[in-house]
């Protein structure tokens, strides 16, 4: 990346002035931009999850219901919701085998859909492997993982305003070359002309960046990977010290707890065990809505507690507890005294939380002054009471 360089002039935004500052270029092999959550799908896909399989004559019920990983989960939906009934698919790679039992069955079949809900699969096999007199199959019992692979298009109703960066190196990588929330990226290709504001910078499974933009323009889809894409890099400094961090740029996260096979784990925004990237000066606010069941707390070791490891507090970090709505609301605002690799975990139950990467560069200046009727605190961690 090119070194920065400071370019524009003083605008009045409000009460605040700011310029412009520009960060300079840098380039990108693996970029695909996005309309739909599907797009977000890699098809056919390894599956790492195991079912619950039920067989009743040539009528297979193939249940992914506890299935607790997200991109799992996320392409038996995308798959199956938009497919018609009668379509086909392969269940494939299905040996089964109960050694405390005895019995063993390869359920690996051709299949048509009959309907599809909530992660279940009913489908009728035109042709199946064999099997034993035993019709129900519990997936502790499967010695492979079956695979699932259609011709079928993905489908999940779901729009999006995002690009997919398919990182070769640090120097193709937006979290390595410093691309935070509110920055402005521009574009120069042939479907995505103009300037991005950065919503959200992620990591999913597969270890891809996924950049999502707030207002417009709206992302084209356009598929460059392969091809050298080169960005301009800019950001919005403020000019005014009142504040310790940038109010304009406010990201909520809602943070639930949802039981898959009878474990517990933290779902942020509605995904599964979530790994969060984090800007540094950027307020973040986690609505705790099953707390005080599950606590929310961030440690520099993976599951916390859990594994000799101790909670994690320091400037930035406060707590607000709605007494009325038995919800706790969480704000970090990530700063340079925090580490690039943090952990949220709950302290009661093991393996709910995941990681969480901080980047970017912000020095914190002083505790943020909140509205009437509520109170605040100065350095590390501390909880008011609304």
């Amino acid at each position: 990346m090119s070194s920065n360089l400071i370019t524009g002039y003083p605008r009045s935004y409000g009460s605040t002035d700011f310029f412009i500052e520009d960060l300079g270029t840098a380039a990108f092999y693996g970029l695909e931009f996005i309309d739909t959550a599907e797009d977000l799908i890699i098809p056919n896909q390894n599956i790492s999850c195991r079912p619950n399989v039920l067989i009743r004559g040539i009528t297979m019920v193939i249940d992914y219901t506890n299935c607790g990983v997200g991109r799992d989960r996320d392409y038996i939906d995308a798959t199956f919701t938009g497919m018609t009934s009668g379509y086909g698919f392969t269940f494939s790679n299905a040996f089964y085998d109960d050694a405390v039992n005895r019995y063993s069955a390869n359920l690996s079949a051709s299949c048509t859909l009959n309907n599809y809900a909530d992660y279940k699969i009913v489908a009728n096999s035109t042709t199946i492997g064999s099997t034993t007199e035993t019709n129900y199959y519990p997936s502790r019992n499967f010695e492979t993982v079956p695979q699932i692979s259609t011709l079928a298009g993905l489908t999940s109703g779901a729009t999006a305003n995002e690009l997919i960066n398919y990182t070769t190196s640090r120097s193709t990588s937006f979290v390595s070359n410093n691309f935070v929330v509110g920055d402005y990226v521009d574009f120069s290709t042939t479907n995505n002309n103009g300037r991005f504001v950065i919503k959200g910078v992620t990591v999913d499974g597969w270890g891809r960046e996924l950049i999502t933009f707030s207002g417009t323009p709206i992302t084209t889809p356009e598929d460059l990977r392969g091809l050298r894409v080169v960005v301009d890099h800019k950001r919005k400094v403020f000019l005014s010290t009142s504040n310790p961090y940038n109010v304009n740029d406010i990201v909520v996260h809602n943070v639930d707890v949802k039981e898959v096979g009878g474990k517990n784990y933290f779902s942020i925004d509605g995904t599964i065990q979530s790994d969060l990237v984090l800007t540094r000066g950027v307020m973040y606010i986690f609505v705790e809505n099953n707390y005080p069941d599950a606590t929310l707390t961030f440690s520099t070791t993976a599951d916390g507690t859990h594994q000799g490891g101790s909670s994690y507090a320091t400037v930035g970090m406060y707590t607000l507890l709605d007494t009325s709505l038995n919800r706790r609301l969480y704000f970090f605002v990530p700063n340079n005294n925090n580490p690039q690799q943090l952990y949220y975990y709950d302290p009661t139950t093991s393996g709910m939380g995941a990681g969480i990467k901080v980047a970017g560069s912000y020095a914190y200046g002083s505790a943020p002054t909140l509205a009437a009727g509520t109170a605040t605190t100065t350095s590390t961690l501390g909880t008011s009471t609304y």
